[in-house]
């Protein structure tokens, strides 16, 4: 699964792309484009993105909009966000990263404790 908050990263630096930095217009553009991705599936907004990407008469967004795909296109398998939610599976990352944070930093942490690198590995491997 690829993290929904770095797509949205990429989503932005696209509009970015198309419309100016801090445009509100670029933000527009993004904002609207993960509720798109969600509706769609990956599929059918890639290629919604392609003829998005074929409509631009300029170079500048052209490119933009092909980093973007670039980005998306060999991670596929991974941007069914909308089956994932309704298995009631998160789509970011954060809820993985935040309890490895919490509960292998107090073991590690703990009075008096002592860990070989390879241990606390393991320990987190677990995690």
């Amino acid at each position: 699964m690829l993290d929904v908050y770095h797509v949205s990263e990429h989503l932005h630096a696209c509009g970015r792309g198309l419309h100016g930095e801090q445009t509100p217009a670029a933000r527009a553009w993004a904002d609207g484009k993960l509720p798109a991705l969600l509706a769609m599936g990956p599929i059918s907004f890639l290629a919604a993105l392609a003829r998005e990407k074929h409509a631009q008469r300029k170079v500048g967004p052209r490119r933009a909009i092909q980093a973007l795909i670039d980005y998306l296109r060999p991670n596929v398998d991974g941007l069914w966000y909308a089956r994932r939610l309704a298995w009631g599976l998160p789509i970011g990352s954060g809820l993985v990263e935040g309890a490895c944070k919490n509960v292998l930093g107090r073991r590690l942490k703990c009075n008096s404790a002592r860990w070989l690198p390879q241990r606390a590995e393991d320990v987190a491997a677990l995690c």
